[in-house]
């Protein structure tokens, strides 16, 4: 399923609450119709940042402060949650555009989340290189579905089916279903406390 919201550089901030509000409910209503189904959450660029901010709550600031999916519905139901470019975090910095006020949500959550974040981007590393945030799709789409897989696979509900849901932004290439990819070659956020975010795409949650 596709988050429907504007996923623009214009007016970021509505955009983005348009979006974590929009994704928010989405996960939502897919649990309550489903309750013992799962779902994967999926996001590049802005799209990351929607994905991190329902699990972890708002960025705090301008943004939302929207109340975060409840524990139970992220420890019974999200099997993973996958970022690509998230402006949050940069390897160098804890958080790089938009920082995240408390963290203490994320840490609990970093076992099932997986960011990736290559050297050079422009919004997640304080990179010069305009190209780098634009190629994920095409280098980690094997390896963020194998991630996605497993953590299904592992996961101890019995009952599975499995939806999309994502967001984009017009200023970047928009990714729906389970293909995205970058340049880390590891998911950072599944080594740190921070997921990943961008300005441009839909999260997707699988479910």
């Amino acid at each position: 399923m596709d988050v429907e919201y504007p996923a623009t550089l214009n007016d970021y901030i509505q955009s983005e609450n348009d979006g974590a509000n929009g994704m928010l409910q989405l996960a939502n209503e897919y649990h309550s119709s489903w309750p013992g189904s799962k779902m994967g959450l999926l996001g590049y660029s802005q799209g990351a940042q929607l994905v991190s901010d329902i699990l972890c709550s708002g960025t705090g600031g301008n943004f939302n402060h929207h109340a975060p999916l409840s524990p139970g519905i992220v420890k019974n139901s999200i099997v993973a949650a996958v970022l690509f470019g998230d402006p949050h975090t940069s390897p160098t910095q804890p958080m790089i555009i938009f920082t995240r006020m408390n963290n203490t949500v994320c840490k609990q959550y970093s076992y099932r989340m997986a960011s990736w974040c290559d050297k050079g981007d422009e919004l997640c590393d304080a990179g010069h290189v305009d190209a780098i945030h634009g190629l994920y799709l095409q280098k980690y789409n094997a390896t963020m579905v194998q991630y996605v897989l497993e953590r299904w696979q592992n996961s101890t509900v019995s009952s599975v089916t499995t939806t999309a849901v994502s967001t984009d932004l017009s200023t970047s290439s928009r990714t729906t279903g389970v293909s995205t990819s970058t340049h880390k070659a590891s998911p950072t956020a599944a080594e740190s406390d921070h997921p990943s975010t961008s300005t441009a795409s839909r999260p997707t949650i699988l479910g």
